[in-house]
């Protein structure tokens, strides 16, 4: 079988770090001899059954060569590049270069997008993006989630007290964070009766502690400890701004069946209506109709079903399917599965 490396930017806890995992363990199990690379220790918050090492990728030798090399982040494009791999691609989950805060490095982004090494795209609106900008060849996977591990608890189409999460680290501009605890305050102020419920890979911050909204904070859940936050929460609003990619928050909330409310931006535009709420980023004063909506039963009674369905329907093996299929187009090799497919 082909052999495969991932290389990835380092094993903190991020939803993005646990996907090149996943579609790594995947393509083990479809028989590929699979590997990840790291200049970090394994994760301590999941535990994934394919292989890992802790190795200098910076440094000459330090990628292993194999059939095929997977960058997973603007930095690792070079090691990638530099591996000696007959095929190299780069896994994009969201594209550096729109981030303000990145600005000063802005070169450095561009000369590793502008590698001609093809993309393989989490999010659809990346492409014309990328093809314009680089001349990128790209190809879309779309965003899964393991609805084996991500599970339903129970459900309540009124609840008297409306639980709501929201998840993400406060400082991080583009997650609007500060935005929501705002607007969520404003839906209190309203006379809706909330309980507000925190996720966050980083400890609670000063800025966020003197908002005052946060009832509950919780920091460095491991994965199955995101499962019970999820199934213990009424409601998940997520306040992306538009440069993130596909954010797995909304996903992983549908999947335990929580009612989903997130921004109407890009990356979030393949959900279907019928599964979530939408609203405009940066405007905290729309929350307090979103709550109304999220508070009424037969909204919440749609919401909860068609966010299970749509969760459901984006499995790992369908965008391992098309993830192969790019291998195919670029004349690199496949599993016998997908030869078989």
């Amino acid at each position: 079988m082909p052999s495969i490396v991932y290389i990835a930017p380092s094993s903190g806890l991020y939803g993005g770090i646990r996907i090149i995992f996943e579609h790594a363990q995947g393509l083990a199990r479809r028989g590929w001899d699979a590997l990840v690379v790291g200049p970090d220790p394994p994760p301590d918050w999941h535990t994934f059954d394919v292989a890992y090492e802790q190795r200098p990728i910076f440094e000459p030798g330090g990628v292993p060569t194999a059939d095929l090399c997977v960058g997973t982040f603007y930095t690792t494009i070079a090691p990638a590049a530099a591996s000696g791999a007959e095929h190299v691609f780069h896994l994009c989950q969201g594209f550096e270069g729109v981030h303000r805060e990145y600005a000063p490095i802005l070169h450095e982004i561009d000369a590793a997008y502008a590698r001609p090494i093809p993309k393989v795209l989490i999010s659809a609106h990346l492409q014309p993006v990328l093809e314009e900008r680089y001349g990128a060849t790209c190809y879309v996977l779309g965003q899964s989630v393991p609805t084996e591990i991500f599970t339903p608890g129970p459900f309540d189409d009124s609840p008297a007290v409306l639980r709501v999460a929201v998840v993400g680290p406060f400082g991080l501009r583009p997650k609007g964070i500060a935005e929501a605890l705002d607007g969520l305050g404003r839906a209190r102020a309203a006379g809706h009766p909330l309980e507000i419920h925190r996720a966050s890979s980083l400890p609670l911050s000063p800025e966020e502690r003197a908002l005052g909204q946060t009832d509950v904070y919780r920091e460095r859940l491991s994965t199955s400890e995101m499962v019970a936050f999820y199934q213990g929460v009424d409601a998940l609003v997520h306040p992306s701004h538009d440069e993130e990619g596909f954010p797995l928050p909304p996903l992983e909330a549908m999947a335990c069946g929580a009612p989903v409310a997130l921004t109407a931006i890009r990356p979030f535009a393949v959900l279907p209506d019928a599964a979530v709420v939408r609203f405009p980023p940066a405007t905290p004063e729309a929350l307090v109709e979103v709550v109304a909506q999220l508070r009424d039963p037969a909204t919440r009674r749609r919401l909860h079903a068609a966010g299970l369905a749509e969760a459901q329907a984006r499995s790992l093996d369908a965008v391992l399917d098309r993830l192969e299929e790019a291998f195919a187009a670029e004349g690199a090799p496949t599993s016998s599965r997908a030869v078989a497919g």
